[in-house]
């Protein structure tokens, strides 16, 4: 298998690892999933979001061209502030990779969703964005819709619920949290996982994948211009036998009201052998809400059709504003 696929099986363990997080045990189970349930309700909402991930590559024998690609990758930051009303939702994101921080406003009214691009007065519409990838909308929306069969879901979902009422992952305790409106009272919901029972559910979930005739058709769609075949799925699961797991541990925050108000996450992990191409990996994570079914004050620009960036502009790449700013580099 060629280099440049070791590394993309790699970045995808990364996102299972990251996306895994579903489950909690009896009366403290059936507490959180009421949690849950009760947050993904809220109609109204602000909040802040923080995401930063490090990766350390082996970068012998790997081309200068994808030694730099990966590096852009090495230690990746995002922060976000959101405002969310019954419909309208905005967003201010600063993002750095590869060294370079830019900031980014979102828009979207139900109707049509838009970032403002940074350092110029312009917007673009998410819909053209997608509309300029390698696929059909009609690709995208089946692959965004389909990427896992609902059967599977379900039993993913089973098989990681069940491994924390029988292993005692999941503990609760009494805590306080500091808020915009003061300190508060909290329960706190922590899940621990040890290398070795992570491991084995992260096997049990790709022999689930592994028959799920839906996953094994999508990874074949090709994710950072690399096609993702069923071999390449099966290379993962033999992967992570090699992954040595340092910290999983996942805590959430419920206030008074039911509300999972804050939440934070940390995972470690390095490779065993000499020739991984991922040396350590490690992700930490935080949000919190706040103002809860509170009014929230969203204004949107004043705006019409000129301050946009027309799908052919957009199909000559980025615009040259930008291009003058990377070559610099």
């Amino acid at each position: 298998m060629k280099k440049s696929k070791k590394i993309l099986i790699s970045l995808c363990l990364i996102l299972i690892l990251g996306s895994l997080l579903t489950g909690c045990s009896d009366k403290t189970y059936g507490n959180y999933k009421k949690a849950v349930e009760k947050t993904d309700g809220i109609s109204k909402s602000s909040g802040e979001f923080i995401l930063n991930t490090k990766i350390d590559f082996n970068r012998e024998g790997l081309s200068k061209e994808v030694a730099d690609e990966m590096n852009m990758y090495s230690d990746f930051y995002l922060e976000q502030k959101n405002k969310s009303d019954v419909n309208k939702t905005t967003s201010d994101i600063y993002v750095k990779l590869g060294g370079l921080g830019f900031n980014v406003t979102y828009y979207d009214d139900d109707k049509r969703a838009f970032v403002k691009l940074p350092m110029v007065d312009k917007y673009i519409y998410l819909d053209d964005l997608m509309k300029m990838g390698a696929y059909s909308e009609s690709e995208i929306t089946s692959y965004s819709n389909n990427l896992i069969s609902k059967e599977s879901i379900r039993a993913i979902k089973a098989l990681w619920n069940d491994s924390i009422k029988k292993n005692d992952v999941l503990k609760g305790n009494k805590s306080l949290i500091n808020t915009p409106e003061g300190e508060v009272k909290a329960e706190k919901y922590t899940i621990k996982y040890s290398d070795k029972l992570l491991k084995e559910l992260l096997l049990k979930t790709f022999e689930i994948l592994y028959k799920d005739v839906d996953f094994k058709s999508n990874a074949k769609m090709k994710i950072a211009n690399k096609d993702l075949s069923k071999e390449s799925v099966m290379e993962i699961k033999k992967y992570i036998e090699l992954i040595n797991i340092e910290k999983f541990e996942l805590n959430s925050y419920i206030d008074i009201d039911g509300y999972i108000v804050k939440e934070d996450m940390k995972i470690y992990f390095n490779f065993s052998g000499d020739n991984q191409y991922i040396k350590k990996f490690s992700m930490n994570f935080s949000s919190k809400l706040f103002n809860i079914e509170k009014n929230q004050n969203i204004v949107f620009p004043k705006y019409d059709e000129n301050t946009f960036i027309s799908r052919n502009e957009l199909s000559k790449g980025i615009p040259s504003i930008y291009k003058n700013i990377f070559n610099k580099k």
